[in-house]
């Protein structure tokens, strides 16, 4: 009988993604990456040259379409994806972050 290794995605509140950094700095997203949120049939994009804070810009959609399903973000080229379980942590994690999930 084969052994099977399965591996256990768990969310995190610390992860590898800048993303979580950029949404408590309220920092602008940096050239070359993608922030695109997606809601069911549509999907909202911070377009990467504007000025607006990744915190505000969030805030902006979570209070006008809900939480998000999926969420892609980092180089435009190869973006990672994250579930709302995923993302949903990094919105309550701590401070600031708070607010954005009781908007």
């Amino acid at each position: 009988m084969e052994h099977r290794r399965s591996i256990r995605l768990e969310p995190t509140l610390n992860p590898k993604s800048l993303l979580p950094r950029l949404m408590r700095e309220d920092a602008p997203l940096q050239s070359g990456n993608t922030l695109v949120m997606m809601f069911g049939p549509h999907q909202c994009e911070l377009p990467p040259n504007s000025r607006q804070g990744v915190r505000t810009w969030i805030q902006a959609q979570i209070s006008e379409h809900g939480l998000p399903s999926l969420v892609r973000f980092g180089r435009r080229d190869r973006p990672s994806v994250y579930r709302r379980d995923e993302f949903v942590l990094w919105l309550t994690a701590e401070g600031q972050e708070a607010s954005i999930a009781s908007s």
